[in-house]
């Protein structure tokens, strides 16, 4: 979902509400919604997520955060690609207009069993 449209959709302001330093007032505003259907909109939000967790370490990629970019020295991180195979994972630079982050530029990151 677009930011922008996912923070008015959550905002409890348009429902008449203020919430300031944890604490929730009810405003002196028109709310442009009822409260019953911010709660409906919010519940179809919440059964609409099915996304993962970023996790920062994987044992995939034990590089990440120490190995740098030849052509720049930036930074490089793990990605994964989808072949034939299965899942593959690589390392790619972080820069997006960097010369060597193109598909065929990467390093394929080496599997734990040293192949």
């Amino acid at each position: 979902m677009l930011s922008w449209l996912y923070r008015i959709l959550t905002n409890p302001f348009y429902a008449g509400v203020l919430e300031q330093e944890e604490r929730t007032y009810f405003g002196k505003h028109t709310p442009m919604v009822t409260k019953e259907e911010f709660a409906s909109v919010q519940a179809v939000i919440s059964g609409r997520n099915r996304s993962v967790p970023h996790r920062k370490d994987r044992p995939e990629f034990p590089l990440r955060g120490f190995a740098r970019c030849d052509a720049g020295l930036h930074p490089v991180t793990g990605a994964f690609s989808r072949g034939r195979g299965g899942r593959y994972p690589y390392y790619v630079c972080q820069r997006a207009h960097c010369p060597k982050s193109s598909p065929f530029r990467t390093v394929r990151a080496a599997r734990r069993d040293g192949r």
